[in-house]
This record gives C-alpha cells, structure tokens and sequence, in this order.
C-alpha cells in the first residue's frame, strides 16, 4: 500500500488516557493524520478507576476533540450531544471513521448515521461475546451500525461469529482493541529489578470478583503447598471479592504465602510481574459473563513470562497453546500444570520463548497499527488481493 495521508477519526472513550493512544500515534509513524474524539465528562465505572472523573490526556501530536455525554460512564449507553459527531467529522475530515463502542452502543449508531450521509467509510471494534439480551433501543442501535459498517473489528472470536449471526456479511477482522509496549512489559526488566527469592512465584493480575476465579486458584495454589513446593502467590488487584478469598487463604491454611498488592497505576504493573515466575488466568464464565481477551495475559506474555489460563472465553486463542490451558474451575489440573512448570525447567524456557513471541507478533501496539493499515487499504480498496480476514489467535 503506497503511503499518503490517509485520515483516521477514531471516537471511543478508552483513548481518554495517554497509556491507550501508542496505537494512533503508530499510525501516524505510517503516514496517517490521527484524530480522536473522547468524552469531556467521563466518570470511568471500570474496575482500574471506578468512580473517578477522567480528563482527556492529550499525547503531544495527536489531534484531539472532547464533547460532552448523556449518560457519562455508561460504556454502551452514553451518547454525545447532537451535533457533537458531525461538528467533528466536518472540522476533521477524516477517509475514515473508527468507532470503538459496541455494535449496539448509542455512540456506534450516532456516527453510523453521519457517516452513512457522506462518501466516508465506518469501521466499528466491539468486544462483545455473548448473544445478552438487549434494550429496544439498543437493537435498534445494532441494526442502523450494522447496516453502514464497512468493516467490524472484534476482539475475539466468538464476537466475530456473534456478528455474523447478527447478520452482518461485511468484512470482519479480529484483533485486540489496544496493543502493549514491549519495551515496557520486557524481559528485561526481571534481570534489573527482581528481588532475590528462593521460592517460585505464582502471580494474579486482575479485578478481585467471582467471575476471575480466585478461588480456583487459591484451591490449586495449596495442593502445590501440601506437595512441599516452596512457592508464594502474588495477588495483584481489587474488589469486593477480596476478604471472601482472605477467608478461604485462611482456611485453605495458605495466607502465609499469598502477597496481596493494592490495584496500582499502569506504568507500576511490569514492576510487579517483574516479581512473578508465571502468571495465572483462571476465570469461570457466567450466563452474562466470559473472558474477552485478557490484557494482563499479552503484557505477562510480552515480558516473557508462562503463562495459565482456564478455557474461559478467549483466554485460549489469547495464550496461542493448549498445554497450558485448564477447564474452568478444575483446580486438579491447574496445579499440575504450575507443578510442571515449576520443575521442569526446559519446558518452562520453551513456554516463557512461545510467550515474547507470540505477544512480539500479535499483540503489540506496532503490530495493531500494522494489520489496521491493511485493513483501511482494503476499505478503501487501494488494496485489491482477494484477502481473508481473521482470526490469526
């Protein structure tokens, strides 16, 4: 694809922080003008700054646009004040407009119907994976996106067979939304900071709620102790869960060797893995909840770190393996697998390689902004091979 200025307008409330925009500005790096339009009013219900009011943060180049929102917040349900998105379009004029809000949002159907008016074409990333039920007003919201979406990027999988079955015949892709730094989540970083420790350190990163199988862990975790592993577990995170798996650390009579951490700011967590031998997923789905990507696994993966995931939802296609991975909520097997790891030295290197590998190929911010240009060439069809997107997980 020849390089010029193609023009990218992306609206999506996750580039409200400057830790989500390494994407755009690699974008930028390959010749497209970057504009994104963000909430001016966003009080984040999210588990990393719940209940706290986000400022758009602005990286040094990138133009970017904040409007107010009804409903601040509510991911699939805020939607920008009228004109808010036309204003926008119009002052930016971008080939391209990149909605990164659910199918179904509010948000999605507002810039479906100014683009659908003009020549410009609408890419839309969703990460949902479940046929939920929805509002009327929400399946309303789908069918006007759907009908004028030039392309669909899913997070996963089983959202891209979600919006087939929805109906939609257009090109579909699948990606993760934000990509990693693998200079900052590096291998490295082990080598320069790690603390001297004569246990194995098994590591958990993540919301502290039933569905992310804390339990399961803390089970499997103590079948290690009762063997005479000389291993400690590493409890990153927050949430109401927590005094529920204090109680069961107690009684599994394992609390002595679990570290617990308060939640801490993005650029602290590869300072934390740093302190991990592997990093363990083991979420259980629920009727209206199962694991869509799971960042923490690219990040443990981009700092060469094993990792274990139960079949949750995406966490197989993320992890790329299958040895590693454990039905949801058998702490059996999960444990054979950390006992594996821990005394198997030659397959613990073999996984740790799989791991920088496969998180340097797919899941960096390069990589993204590689396969979204690919994408745009097709769109704008400057691109003519008879391609077949995918799922490359």
């Amino acid at each position: 694809m020849q390089n010029h200025a193609l023009s990218i307008l992306f609206i999506g409330h996750a580039y409200l922080v400057t830790a989500s925009q390494k994407k755009l500005l690699e974008l930028q790096k390959r010749g497209c003008r970057v504009g994104v339009l963000v909430p001016s009013n966003w009080r984040d219900q999210g588990a990393l700054f719940a209940g706290k009011w986000l400022m758009p943060q602005k990286t040094a180049g990138l133009s970017m646009y904040s409007a107010p929102v009804i409903r601040n917040g509510h991911v699939a349900s805020h939607l920008y004040l009228p004109g808010a998105i036309s204003r926008f379009i119009h002052s930016f004029q971008p080939d391209i407009v990149q909605v990164e809000q659910e199918v179904y949002s509010f948000v999605a159907a507002q810039a479906a119907l100014e683009v659908k008016a003009s020549d410009r074409k609408l890419i839309v990333f969703g990460w949902e994976n479940l046929d939920r039920g929805l509002h009327i007003a929400q399946r309303l919201c789908r069918k006007i996106t759907l009908r004028a979406a030039d392309a669909i990027i899913c997070g996963n999988q089983d959202g891209a067979s979600l919006v087939r079955q929805w109906g939609y015949k257009g090109i579909i892709e699948v990606m993760p939304q934000l990509g990693i730094d693998p200079l900052e989540f590096s291998p490295a970083l082990p080598k320069q900071i790690r603390r001297q420790a004569p246990n194995f350190t098994i590591g958990f990163v993540g919301r502290f709620v039933p569905e992310k199988g804390g339990d399961t862990l803390f089970q499997a975790f103590s079948m290690l102790i009762k063997k005479g592993l000389n291993v400690q577990l590493v409890m990153l995170g927050s949430g109401p869960e927590m005094e529920n798996w204090r109680k069961l650390a107690r009684e599994l009579g394992i609390a002595k060797q679990v570290n617990w951490l308060d939640a801490v700011p993005h650029n602290e967590v590869p300072n934390i893995m740093a302190q991990m031998d592997a990093l363990v997923l083991p979420s259980k789905s629920t009727p209206y909840w199962k694991e869509q990507f799971g960042l923490v696994l690219a990040q443990a993966m981009s700092m060469g770190l094993p990792v274990i995931g139960s079949n949750c939802g995406a966490i197989p296609e993320v992890i790329g393996r299958q040895d590693v991975i454990f039905l949801e909520e058998d702490a059996q097997s999960l444990s054979l697998i950390l006992e594996r790891i821990i005394l198997d030295e030659t397959w613990r290197q073999e996984l740790s390689q799989h791991s920088r590998e496969r998180a340097l190929r797919w899941y960096t911010h390069e990589a993204l902004a590689e396969r979204l240009m690919t994408l745009y060439a097709y769109c704008m069809k400057s691109l003519t091979l008879d391609m077949k997107f995918h799922n490359p997980l």
